[in-house]
């Protein structure tokens, strides 16, 4: 998506943890080492510059240690009690921090049919209050984290926008900046 909104002469910041590929030589790259520090990134870029169009695109994990050691912690400490608190969510504070940005919301799900993954993004994209949601099961061979090729399904407030199968990223990411360009 990044190499192909620079490539349409878009201006591109890319918020990234762990990248599987090279950022695209042209983006102004930040480095977010936790979930964390990419909300604050985010939130400071986003209220600052107010962008056209927010990717939320990151696979930010949906836990985080609720006490986090400073400091390794020995193995023979003994057993330790790990607890979670549910991480923030970045998409679901774009629209306060920007409010005429455009949000194009990413969901990631694991074995859910058409029908769940329909109710299930149709839900988060209203608690995002985003302008377009892409969900994908990426259960399913080919699709998501480590492939080549993808497919999604996109809502938008008034439903259903396009099923787009699966075919490399490349093509995909042409795709659904193309939708993206429509709705603005």
């Amino acid at each position: 998506l990044a190499r192909s909104a620079l490539e349409r002469g878009a201006k591109v910041l890319l918020v990234a943890g762990k990248l599987t590929v090279d950022a695209p030589s042209g983006v102004e790259l930040y480095y977010a080492e936790t979930a964390e520090r990419m909300y604050t990134t985010c939130r400071e870029l986003t209220r600052e510059l107010k962008p056209d169009v927010f990717l939320g695109v990151a696979a930010v994990g949906d836990w985080t240690p609720a006490h986090p050691s400073a400091v390794k912690v020995p193995t023979d400490q003994g057993k330790w009690l790990l607890e979670l608190v549910p991480t923030p969510k970045i998409i679901d504070e774009v629209k306060s921090w920007s409010p005429k940005t455009f949000l194009c919301a990413f969901r990631a799900q694991v074995g859910l049919d058409d029908a769940q993954m329909a109710i299930n993004a149709e839900a988060r994209l209203v608690q995002a209050r985003a302008d377009l949601i892409a969900a994908n099961d990426t259960a399913r061979p080919g699709v998501g984290f480590g492939s080549p090729t993808n497919a999604f399904l996109v809502w938008g407030p008034q439903g259903k926008v396009a099923e787009l199968a699966l075919e490399s990223k490349e093509l995909l990411a042409e795709k659904l900046l193309d939708i993206i360009r429509e709705r603005l």
